[in-house]
């Protein structure tokens, strides 16, 4: 049976130390720029960090920082992509430099062309800046291609300028393997092994992976079946990687001695809280303070089990109960058609 539902807690009481709950939300400070960290942020009985804070993405934090803009950290915020309408009512305490780093900045540079001053090598790491750029080439420099190699948004203008590509950045474009295929002598293979589209390259040319590219695999989202069969070239910092890795829960729960725990707890599959929650040995507050996941919906999770073992018991109880039987066929069970259930 159900609980009420103000019987049910929304958070952390799948973490058995309450001491470390305390703690995590309290005082580790990473918390605050947790999208989940909404939750707290009217409560009396934390110390909120600001500066993380100030930094975390979740819109629904935005209203809080509104009301509390002199306690804020004006260059963690500027670079928040959540924040843009706070900011363009104070742009006179933005930095250019800062929010030249803000994906969604394009749209203030552009308005107020005048006022910021543009760090070209930093815009040039976003997608929606591309239009942007592409009028301004000769203002990047070294950096700023090596930036652009890596913008996925910006393949059009790599094509046109191979000489001035970053091959290590562009290794790691998961647009840019046309380019790649066409250039094997230019790849940088430890790079590569984070692509997550390169997995029919690396297949070919695992004799070329070092220690740090068997690192950056075991991390790739879409390398575990490679990861599978080459387990025993994982050493330790191979082992973090994996752990952090989404799509690599079936090899983590066969090996958790090998596992590590902050990895494990950084990981972003919902799966991973559910192994945490069985080897409380294994949590390490200060990284799964980031971990967007941390909360498990208590009242959430007792309507679906309940669903699964109450109401579908009682759903099949009734539907093949003796008096129902006979009409199973107009149900869409035709191998009944031609039984008698009349006896």
């Amino acid at each position: 049976m159900l609980k009420p539902f103000n019987e049910y807690k929304y958070g952390l009481n799948w973490i058995e130390d309450p001491e470390r709950i305390d703690h995590m939300i309290g005082w580790t400070y990473y918390f605050w720029s947790n999208p989940v960290a909404v939750h707290f942020v009217e409560s009396k009985y934390v110390h909120i960090h600001w500066f993380c804070l100030s930094s975390n993405p979740n819109p629904d934090i935005m209203p809080f920082i509104e009301k509390n803009l002199n306690q804020i950290h004006w260059n963690s915020l500027t670079e928040n992509p959540a924040a843009i309408h706070i900011l363009e009512k104070n742009l006179k305490m933005l930095s250019p430099w800062h929010l030249s780093q803000n994906p969604n900045g394009i749209y203030i540079l552009e308005k107020y062309p005048h006022t910021f001053p543009i760090a070209w090598n930093l815009l040039s790491l976003h997608p929606n800046a591309i239009p942007l750029i592409e009028k301004n080439l000769d203002k990047l420099d070294e950096s700023g291609w090596e930036n652009l190699s890596e913008n996925p948004s910006a393949i059009h203008i790599l094509e046109k300028n191979l000489d001035r590509i970053n091959w290590t950045a562009l290794s790691r474009n998961p647009n840019a393997i046309h380019i790649l295929e066409k250039n094997k002598n230019r790849i940088n293979w430890t790079a590569l092994s984070r692509n997550p589209n390169a997995i029919h390259l690396l297949e070919k040319n695992l004799h070329r992976l070092n220690h740090w590219a068997w690192a950056n695999l075991s991390e790739n989202p879409n390398a575990v079946h490679i990861i599978e069969k080459n387990l025993d070239k994982l050493d330790s910092h191979c082992w973090y990687c994996l752990s952090k890795n989404p799509s690599a829960l079936h090899i983590i729960e066969k090996n958790l001695d090998k596992v590590s725990n902050s990895g494990l707890c950084e990981n972003p599959n919902p799966k991973a809280i559910y192994i945490l929650k069985n080897n409380q040995n294994k949590i390490n507050s200060f990284e799964l303070v980031k971990n967007p996941n941390i909360f498990v919906d208590e009242y959430k999770e007792a309507c679906q089990e309940h669903f699964r073992k109450d109401v579908t018991e009682e759903l099949i109880a009734k539907a093949f109960h003796p008096k129902n039987l006979s009409k199973l066929s107009s149900w869409g069970y035709e191998e009944f058609d031609d039984m008698d259930f009349s006896q």
